[in-house]
């Protein structure tokens, strides 16, 4: 019978099935008989600790085997994790999709750009309203953010309303 050296490498762990064993590791290197199945499966997804995570873009494989093989699986495309949180909701676009909401956790594409657009005003309904003083927000993702917009850069507002029969001053103007 005929043998066909089988290699097998990837970044990441992968199980590895053949006609006598199955084996997850990231270099596989075996002698498989000619007309044997490899099976190759591939995590989706694999999360490390530190917000990243690659996803694989290819799809497992079952290959029969009739002549010498030697793959490397590299198709995987780096995430980082964005989490934003607002004290009042925010208009958050990503790749995605387009979120309106004060809080958001999801994963990005390395390189892909979120943009934080925050209301100038936000009416909270009570005759007040918060007045925000700071910068709209466009970021390119090369790392794991987490986003907070702190209180202190809204302004908080209440409507006065004066009804006189009399002229009054007003801030140094005179109304009637």
């Amino acid at each position: 019978k005929t043998y066909y050296l089988v290699s097998v490498s990837s970044l990441l762990p992968i199980t590895i099935n053949t006609y006598n064993e199955t084996r997850t590791t990231t270099h596989f290197t075996e002698w498989v008989p000619s007309g044997s199945t490899v099976n190759i499966q591939v995590p989706r997804t694999y999360t490390f600790n530190n917000g990243t995570r690659l996803v694989y873009l290819g799809s497992n494989e079952s290959i029969t085997v009739d002549s010498p093989l030697n793959l490397t699986i590299n198709q995987f495309t780096r995430q980082y994790l964005v989490s934003i949180a607002s004290p009042v909701p925010v208009l958050i676009t990503t790749p995605t999709g387009t979120y309106n909401t004060a809080s958001l956790t999801t994963w990005v594409n390395e390189g892909s750009i979120v943009s934080i657009n925050i209301p100038r005003i936000y009416d909270l309904g009570n005759n007040t309203r918060l007045v925000y003083v700071g910068n709209n927000e466009t970021i390119t993702v090369y790392s794991p953010l987490s986003i907070a917009i702190p209180a202190t850069d809204f302004q908080r507002q209440y409507l006065v309303i004066i009804r006189s029969s009399l002229p009054v001053v007003v801030n140094g103007t005179l109304t009637t």
